[in-house]
């Protein structure tokens, strides 16, 4: 339970930090982006990190992380400050949309968690794969990360939604086998909150 408080924080914080980008990028939607600042946080963070690793200059490691969400923080202040009064403007007008699609995003987060916790194990379909190449990124110093299915070689297969739930348990420290599960959740329930988003 403490970990899926964690997790929850974690994502909510990311979310709140590409906030301000997501209400500069998405001005066209009703709700400004805000049902997408999670996900955009999920892209932006991981690919930054990404990016720095491919270069073999910074490794993969919770400081690293630490850093560059402190220089997105940084980022998103100015753009916060920029906007500040149309942001405030928004925010009283639309709290109530913002109510209910945090309510949405947290109702899928709940169900899917009971729906992952009905069958937690890691044993079975596409799990194991999932798994390791999960593992591959938190155990790698630089990327690619290592291919666990065959030694001395980089993943040679699609791996960034691996990488950015990776990003998550890092910088969280939960265990993967747990953080594995509730990325099996968080997915579906940033997928309800956009679908609100844009349906809205």
């Amino acid at each position: 339970m403490l970990d899926a408080l964690v997790w929850l924080l974690a994502i909510e914080l990311l979310g709140l930090v590409a906030l301000p980008l997501a209400f500069l990028l998405f001005h066209r939607l009703p709700d400004r982006g805000y049902t997408l600042a999670k996900p955009l946080a999920l892209v932006l963070f991981p690919f930054v990190l990404w990016i720095l690793g491919l270069t073999h200059l910074i490794p993969n490691s919770r400081f690293t992380i630490i850093g560059i969400l402190v220089l997105g923080s940084a980022v998103s202040a100015l753009v916060l400050n920029h906007y500040k009064d149309q942001v405030a403007a928004f925010v009283r007008a639309e709290w109530r949309t913002l109510l209910v699609a945090e309510g949405v995003f947290l109702a899928f987060l709940l169900l899917w968690l009971g729906i992952a916790s009905g069958s937690p194990a890691i044993n079975h379909t596409e799990k194991p794969m999932d798994f390791a190449f999960v593992n591959a990124v938190l155990q790698s110093r630089f990327f690619p990360p290592e291919d666990p299915w065959l030694a001395g070689h980089s993943i040679s297969y699609y791996y960034f939604g691996h990488f950015m739930m990776a990003l998550l348990t890092k910088l969280t420290t939960i265990p993967s086998s747990v953080s594995y599960n509730l990325s099996i959740a968080l997915i579906p329930a940033l997928m309800a909150a956009g679908a609100f988003s844009l349906v809205y």
